[in-house]
């Protein structure tokens, strides 16, 4: 782009007419970008990130990790990715790279004049669906940490975000079942709840599933809100459509809905209208919900059904969408 020995844009010197072409053709080519954090290895032990910025929510062992693409190792839950500094992985080369700006914020970057032409030409572009976009598929909660913290001018240029992840009742606040009275005979001693056992197929994801630092479940909540926010705001924008598919790994179908901090009170809390439909999995001890939110700011409609969850399907199928990548 740029000759270091008379600084001269090659670029620059095209004509217009060319110039505005390959403009074009940036903008209409679609660009996904994978978003997340990782743990930082070496020979198997957990080490700090001391080469990072803070991000809060984040703990220091953990590194974010983003990858130009679409690559569903970065959101598996059965395997997580890890950063393994002693080991020839791929994951490290994205480990510490500059800001992931797709092709038309890394035009802009170039010089000022570039600047100026580019976004007089993007002000004036007639919108429409073959217009290209960017699509973020981020992990919950790391990935929408990172993002808010490092990456928060992606959400202007993003017309899709897709966010998957668990979310792990806290302990503390979870409902107690209330024990059965007999409407009879109420002298009789209460009869307690009957309790169902989970599968063994269950209690083994439930392993690979630990719950989030402190750290991480205070700050998680803010930065969904705050995300959600900025691209379902009431004035409109580039947004066309956000996804989210989180598993609640346990708990009762209530906890779902009665607690603050779950991520889909938060999306349903911060989403000014728009069109919102949800599927709700319910289990015994697992529940799962995809929820889609298009931006409407002059309506509000909520559609959900509802669907049985059975034990041998697997939290993997479910966070991550069989139809993923989508087309922007």
């Amino acid at each position: 782009m740029l000759d270091q020995s008379n600084q001269h844009s090659f670029l620059l010197g095209l004509p217009t007419e060319i110039r505005l072409q390959i403009y074009d053709y940036c903008l209409a080519d679609a660009n996904v970008l994978t978003i997340t954090a990782a743990p930082l290895t070496v020979f198997g032990h957990n080490i700090k990130d001391t080469a990072r910025a803070e991000i809060p929510g984040v703990p220091r062992d953990y590194s974010p990790l983003f990858r130009y693409g679409y690559d569903s190792k970065l959101l598996s839950l059965s395997d997580p990715p890890s950063i393994s500094l002693d080991v020839d992985n791929e994951l490290n080369e994205t480990c510490h790279q500059s800001s992931p700006y797709y092709a038309p914020q890394a035009l802009m970057q170039s010089c000022g004049m570039i600047y100026a032409e580019l976004s007089d030409y993007m002000r004036n572009r007639r919108p429409g669906k073959d217009n290209g976009g960017l699509a973020l598929y981020l992990t919950y909660p790391y990935g929408v940490l990172v993002l808010k913290e490092l990456y928060p001018f992606l959400l202007s240029q993003a017309k899709a975000v897709y966010i998957s992840g668990y979310y792990n009742i806290p302990k503390a606040s979870s409902p107690q079942p209330t024990p059965f009275i007999n409407a009879i005979n109420p002298s009789l001693p209460p009869r307690p709840m009957r309790l169902r056992m989970s599968s063994p197929f269950i209690r083994q994801y439930m392993k690979s599933l630990p719950p989030f630092p402190l750290c991480t479940a205070a700050a998680a909540p803010r930065a969904l809100a705050r995300l959600v926010r900025t691209i379902l705001s009431p004035k409109p924008g580039r947004m066309q459509k956000l996804e989210s598919r989180i598993v609640f790994p346990e708990g009762s179908y209530a906890d779902v809905w009665c607690h603050d901090d779950a991520p889909i009170n938060q999306i349903l809390r911060n989403t000014c209208g728009g069109s919102i439909s949800m599927h709700v999995s319910r289990g015994d001890t697992v529940n799962c919900v995809h929820l889609v939110a298009k931006p409407n700011p002059g309506s509000r409609t909520v559609s959900t059904n509802w669907s049985r969850w059975m034990g041998s399907e697997k939290w993997e199928d479910y966070v991550i969408g069989p139809e993923w990548p989508e087309k922007v």
